[in-house]
């Protein structure tokens, strides 16, 4: 998730569009699900990918996150991840984080 049109200067953009999705660049290239504003400011950017138990991938967002994503966006997660959403409106509004910020990652 990445909202490009956050990232102002054009040529900063590309660069750093380039540095995540170009294999000569990144040993572990990503596709990315380019966000708007909207989506945004609505924690379409603080969900998490995560494997379950039984090895398949998925995401975990809020009900926040998952209401406002655009229909394309959200098609691209369901049909790659098994989407896991909750509602986090108390977090959200009082503790100003989200699904991501409530999850603990062991590396």
């Amino acid at each position: 998730m990445l909202a490009t049109e956050s990232i102002t200067n054009k040529e900063e953009r590309e660069r750093v569009v380039k540095e995540i999705t170009d294999p000569k660049l990144n040993k572990s290239p990503r596709k990315i699900i380019d966000i708007n504003f909207d989506e945004m400011n609505n924690m379409g950017g603080n969900m998490i990918m995560l494997v379950n138990k039984k090895g398949e991938p998925c995401v975990v967002m809020s009900d926040r996150a998952k209401k406002h994503l655009r229909k394309h966006n959200l098609k691209t997660l369901e049909d790659n991840y098994k989407i896991i959403s909750s509602d986090l409106t108390m977090i959200e509004h009082i503790g100003g984080g989200s699904a991501r910020c409530m999850i603990a990652e062991l590396f």
